[in-house]
This record gives C-alpha cells, sequence and structure tokens, in this order.
C-alpha cells in the first residue's frame, strides 16, 4: 500500500439497506456492534463485530443491517495504491481493540486539523497491522484448524447454549485436553474457555444495545449465561462498567 491518503471518517447508524455504485474511494468499515450482509453482485460477505470490511474504489454493492434495532459502523475513506483490490472481510483476532477504536473515530470524524488526521492515520495502521497478524496466524493455522472443525461446529452451533460443556470439546477431535487447548490457542490466540466467554459477552453487549430487552438476566440467559451475577461480574471486568449502564 503506497501514497496513503486519509479522506473522510464516518461513524453513524447503519441502514437497513443501501445501494452503492462505483465507489470513490477505498474504504475500512467496522462495527463496534451489530452484523452487515453485503452483496457485491453475487459475491457474499458479512461483517461482525472484531472483523474489518476492505472496499476496493470502483466497487458495486449492496449492503444490509441483520436486526432492526439501531446498530453503528465505523469507516475511514482513503486512496492508495492498491493493485487488483478486492472486497475482504479480515478477522482482527484479540487485538486491536474495535471497541476503543470506534469510540477513537467518532472523536476524530471532523478532521479538521492535522494532527487529527495523523491519529486517524495512526489507528488505520493499527488495523491494517492488527489483520495481517490475524491473517498470518491463519495462514500457519489452516491445517491445524481442521483437526479441530468437529469441536468448531459444535462451537458455532451451540456457543450461547447455556448446556455447552467446553469439557466435551477434545473428545470431539480424538484429542487429549492439553493437545486440545494449546492447538485451540495456536489457531485461535485464545483458550477455548476465553472464547466462548468473549462470544457471549459481545453478544449480551449487543443485546442490551439494542434496548429490547427490559431485564439482564434475560440478556444473559440469551446469551449463555445461567448465572446474572456470574454475567454481571465478567462483564464489568470485561468492558470497565456494569451491563446495567448499557439500558440507560
Amino acid at each position: 500500500m503506497e501514497n496513503l491518503k486519509i479522506q473522510s471518517v464516518i461513524c453513524a447508524p447503519a441502514s437497513r439497506c443501501r445501494r452503492y455504485e462505483n465507489r470513490t474511494s477505498h474504504a475500512l468499515v467496522l462495527r463496534p456492534d451489530g452484523e452487515s450482509r453485503y452483496d457485491f453482485d453475487g459475491t457474499y460477505m458479512t461483517l461482525g463485530v472484531g472483523e474489518m470490511l476492505f472496499i476496493p474504489k470502483g466497487s458495486n454493492y449492496t449492503v444490509r443491517r441483520v436486526g432492526e434495532w439501531e446498530q453503528m459502523y465505523c469507516l475511514i475513506n482513503f486512496d492508495a495504491d492498491i493493485p487488483r483490490g478486492k472486497p475482504t472481510v479480515f478477522s482482527l483476532g484479540a487485538q486491536p481493540d474495535t471497541d476503543r477504536i470506534c469510540a477513537q473515530l467518532q472523536k476524530l470524524r471532523v478532521l479538521t486539523t492535522d494532527g487529527e488526521r495523523y491519529r486517524v492515520m495512526a489507528l488505520f495502521y493499527e488495523l491494517i497491522a492488527g489483520a495481517c497478524e490475524s491473517h498470518g496466524r491463519k495462514d500457519g493455522a489452516d491445517a491445524r484448524m481442521q483437526l479441530l472443525m468437529p469441536a468448531i461446529t459444535v462451537l458455532q452451533e451451540s456457543v450461547f447454549d447455556p448446556q455447552l460443556r467446553i469439557s466435551r470439546l477434545p473428545g470431539l477431535c480424538g484429542m487429549s485436553d492439553t493437545y486440545f487447548r494449546a492447538l485451540f490457542m495456536e489457531c485461535y490466540g485464545v483458550t477455548p474457555k476465553k472464547y466462548v466467554l468473549g462470544r457471549r459477552l459481545t453478544h449480551a453487549k449487543t443485546l442490551l444495545d439494542s434496548g429490547e430487552y427490559d431485564s439482564i438476566t434475560q440478556a444473559a440467559q440469551l446469551s449463555g449465561f445461567e448465572d446474572p451475577l456470574y454475567f454481571s461480574k465478567v462483564f464489568k471486568k470485561h468492558y470497565g462498567y456494569p451491563p446495567s449502564r448499557r439500558m440507560k
């Protein structure tokens, strides 16, 4: 990527459905909450929390918001020399913290000073670095990932089920607990327990942000937490504030 120039920053509620023709700049898109589905004229992609979408200049596409509640997105428009760019969703892994970056982009979206432009550029490169590191881990883990697929399939189907037992996962792959845990950490960068906890907390935060649930207990149960007190404890530890604040 050469000759980078940040053009603008947009942080706004996601549209239910919107069509774009012949995009005039490249873009990086983040979702601090919720999920969007993109149709690049027959090539379909989903963008969720913890991921980043690259949209190249000249793209034609339709984007649809998943869910009825108001959700936010953050987008950096930029120009750069990128040969043969194509729409790509990148997993950002555990780093960088998309909540933090989106919050900073919201403060910097006007870009009235050189200092603000440099801060956005720093965030831009932090995102690129996170995507490259995550992609590098993925390339090295493809073969090992196949060994984990029986457990990954169960996780995808049951991650919000309070009856999910992580202790069952190694047996599904024919592995010992120690080897399964080590292999999972190589592929995902966290332990199976932390992976499940992170997915559940992110889902619970999305539910609380939606305003459609009138109790913390309900949001906790729908996210796989049987004990509301435990949920409140781990939510505060993870986000730095209690879940009750999301409902005000």
